[in-house]
């Protein structure tokens, strides 16, 4: 998986860090759902649209694809942490619900 070709489709898609708190280890983030969301919304690009907070484990400032690949390869067991298996499952529901029909696209990627 990488984070550049996540990077990538999560530009096309205007998917964006929302916010990133600074943790030790890392950081906690938010990421916006696609500009089409806000569309079929009626919301405004800066309305707080956005996936639950969880972490990435970067040393340097997020990027929407690099949390992607990271989130992704959580999911498959090769992150750089391994939670509990119910936090998996909660992780790639909200992976699912942030990309809907285009899931299968970004785990390709």
């Amino acid at each position: 998986m990488s984070s550049y070709a996540l990077q990538r489709l999560a530009e096309r898609d205007g998917i964006r860090v929302y916010s990133a708190k600074r943790i030790p280890g890392g950081w906690r983030v938010h990421l916006t759902y696609p500009s089409s969301k806000f569309e079929e919304l009626g919301a405004d690009p800066g309305d707080p649209i956005c996936t639950p907070e969880w972490p990435c484990l970067t040393p340097h400032q997020p990027s929407a694809g690099g949390v992607l690949a990271e989130w992704f390869a959580t999911i498959a067991g090769q992150g750089p942490e391994t939670p509990p298996p119910q936090v998996v499952a909660a992780l790639k529901q909200d992976l699912k619900h942030l990309l809907g029909d285009k899931y299968k696209e970004y785990k390709r990627a």
